[in-house]
């Protein structure tokens, strides 16, 4: 696909906000969990969701991955749910 969402991407980031008084925070802190993004710059779902989880994670001291969707079929196919 040609469309390359990255950019809006970055605007969801810079005007999304998270309340660092919010109990979950001590609880990703508590809990360390592994973050995996599974992405491609030409997905809808992935210009909203990359841009908040990054958002939550680094409010929280979590580390995420990112695997490109494309790039790595084995790994992407692992974790493939309903498509």
């Amino acid at each position: 696909m040609s469309t390359n969402l990255k950019e809006p991407s970055f605007e969801v980031y810079k005007n999304f906000n998270v309340n660092p008084e919010d109990e979950v925070f001590d609880l990703l802190k508590e809990k360390k969990p592994h973050i995996l993004a599974i992405t491609e710059d030409w997905c809808g779902d992935a210009m909203l969701n990359n841009a908040v989880i990054r958002k939550i994670a680094e409010e929280a001291d979590v580390e995420i991955r990112c695997a490109f969707r494309d790039a790595d079929t084995d790994l992407i196919d692992r974790y493939l749910t309903n498509g």
